[in-house]
């Protein structure tokens, strides 16, 4: 493993040492375990690593608690035929659609676009999303797929890249002061709510409405709420409160115990155990077995990588890691807002000091990321804390203050986006991606550039 990830073996020793002597572990689970192409194994051996040790269920350690609308599985299914249940894209190359998850993995979904197999996509509803500057990878193969859909919606607070290059209708979304709403979901085992304090400006409406007023014109009967309240009056069911008392409560929480296991709160069937297909925990997994999964983790090298592709590495011999969090943003979030923009004004790729000197660029310099499949612009930040074989970039990034039109660059999206560096490429399964790990060199960005 020490050859693999380049982290000493002694501290790969002392870690799995810490774990199985320690009286009590959790883990913070990050994007960095989902965006691995092969992030469903990943994340059964890190688990794996807490059920062995018996850091599951009791105080301290990982827990399974009630989730208030627990929606990772997808909601409404109930309300789909049969027929229309079958037309779902991608359940013939992906089991674990097919077995329940109400997604359909980007991979089939661009495949689709491109195609018009299994069927055209002729309506696309955009909210909270912004796929050519964030979500997506290969946006110039993401801009040319949705160019095939006869009508987009687009919902959001201002102008994204991909609203101005996409959108034929605008729906203006209000800001969360403009609003009430709920926290739940989303990993929140409590309920915390949004409190409007102003009323909504212009024609903007808050997300929850523009669903709902969409939702009883299309299917009245999945959506009976008269108002969003009473939607989320709806939600918060199992905590005994309405979202007028939850606005006085909040937080709230559903009913919680430790080693649920042991007291048949885990099984619908009301039976001490796991809510597994034996009841107990699988480290070799029943249900990926059914579905010609592998039932047990294993690793696979990235595609490319040093191991893998070390003569492509030859050309571009760093591993490069995207997705570095900034204080001030959120993904493509607040870079028009002057105060945000000011602690992060422009995109960076951190860089040890030994490989900047390497690569013949210091402290503040611009310059191109390059791999096989393409580049973006960013800034030189030196710092001790990335090795000297890796570099490390934001993402999500544009500028809003530069020309908006796709003829004119689409506020820089297309020098400023570290997804031309990416592929669509999902792991067996159909999630996961490398986000996290590809690899790139870097030079300086010459002038005019």
């Amino acid at each position: 493993m020490a050859g693999i990830t380049g982290i000493p073996e002694e501290d790969i020793v002392a870690a799995a040492r810490a774990i199985a002597e320690s009286d009590a572990v959790t883990l913070q689970w990050g994007v960095a375990i989902d965006q691995v192409k092969e992030t469903i194994p990943t994340a059964q051996a890190v688990l794996a690593i807490f059920e062995i040790t018996g850091n599951i269920g009791k105080p301290g350690t990982m827990q399974q608690p009630a989730s208030l609308l627990n929606y990772a599985a997808g909601w409404g299914s109930e309300f789909l035929t049969p027929e229309q249940e079958a037309k779902r894209i991608g359940q013939a190359e992906h089991p674990l659609i097919k077995m329940g998850f109400q997604e359909c993995v980007t991979d089939d979904y661009i495949r689709c676009l491109e195609t018009g197999k299994p069927y055209p996509i002729k309506v696309a509803w955009m909210q909270t999303t912004n796929p050519l500057a964030c979500t997506g990878v290969d946006a110039k193969r993401t801009l040319e797929a949705h160019m095939n859909i006869e009508t987009i919606v687009y919902v959001d607070l201002f102008m994204t890249p991909t609203s101005m290059a996409l959108a034929d209708y605008f729906l203006p979304a209000c800001t969360y002061a403009e609003r009430n709403g709920l926290r739940v979901g989303d990993g929140a085992q409590r309920a915390e709510t949004i409190n409007k304090a102003i009323e909504p400006l212009g024609e903007s409406r808050s997300d929850m409405q523009i669903c709902l007023d969409i939702g009883k014109r299309i299917s009245p009967e999945a959506w009976p709420w008269d108002t969003v309240e009473d939607m989320f009056s709806n939600i918060l069911e199992e905590t005994g409160h309405t979202f007028a008392e939850m606005q006085e409560l909040a937080p709230g929480y559903p009913p919680f115990a430790y080693r649920m296991h042991e007291k048949g709160l885990l099984r619908a069937d009301g039976n001490v155990g796991f809510d597994t297909a034996t009841g107990r925990i699988e480290l070799w997994c029943s249900m990926y077995n059914n579905l010609g999964l592998d039932p047990l983790p294993s690793y696979e090298e990235p595609v490319p990588s040093p191991l893998s592709t070390p003569e492509l590495c030859e050309e571009y011999p760093l591993v490069l890691t995207t997705g570095a969090r900034l204080w001030g943003m959120f993904h493509s979030e607040h870079r028009q807002i002057p105060r945000m923009r000011a602690l992060h004004p422009e995109p960076l790729v951190y860089v040890n000091p030994k490989t900047a000197e390497r690569f013949g660029v210091k402290d503040g310099d611009w310059v191109w990321v390059e791999n096989h499949r393409g580049r973006c612009k960013r800034v030189v930040k030196e710092t001790p804390i990335v090795n000297e074989h890796t570099a490390s970039t934001d993402h999500a990034w544009w500028h809003p203050e530069a020309p908006g039109e796709l003829d004119a660059g689409l506020y820089d999206l297309w020098d400023l986006t570290v997804e031309n560096l990416l592929p669509y490429d999902c792991g067996k399964t159909g999630f996961g991606a490398n986000y996290k790990n590809t690899i790139c060199k870097i030079y300086r960005v010459a002038e005019g550039e």
